[in-house]
C-alpha cells in the first residue's frame, strides 16, 4: 500500500562530472521523456567542474518535463530533521 514502481530507463554517466545530467535524465525517463545527458548538461551549464547548483538541475527537470513539479529545498542546518 502506498508503493509505486517507476519504470526508469537507466543510463550511467559517461564521465566523472555528469552526475547532475545523468540523474536528471534517469528521472525524466519515468515520465517517458527522452532527453540526452549532453542536452541536459548544456542546459544546466555543466562543465568538468560539475553543475554549479541544484537549482539548475531543478530548472532543467521542470523545463524538460513540461511541469513545475520539481523543486530544490535547501537545508540550512548541519543535520536534516525527520521532515526534511
Amino acid at each position: 500500500k502506498g508503493q509505486r514502481e517507476l519504470n526508469v530507463r537507466y543510463e550511467a554517466q559517461p564521465n566523472f562530472y555528469y552526475c547532475g545530467p545523468a540523474a536528471a535524465r534517469n528521472a525524466l525517463t519515468t515520465l517517458n521523456k527522452d532527453v540526452s545527458q549532453d542536452d541536459l548538461a548544456r542546459e544546466m551549464g555543466t562543465t568538468e567542474n560539475g553543475t554549479d547548483s541544484a537549482h539548475l538541475i531543478t530548472k532543467a527537470l521542470n523545463t524538460k518535463s513540461g511541469k513545475n513539479d520539481w523543486r530544490t529545498i535547501e537545508i540550512t542546518t548541519p543535520n536534516a530533521d525527520d521532515k526534511q
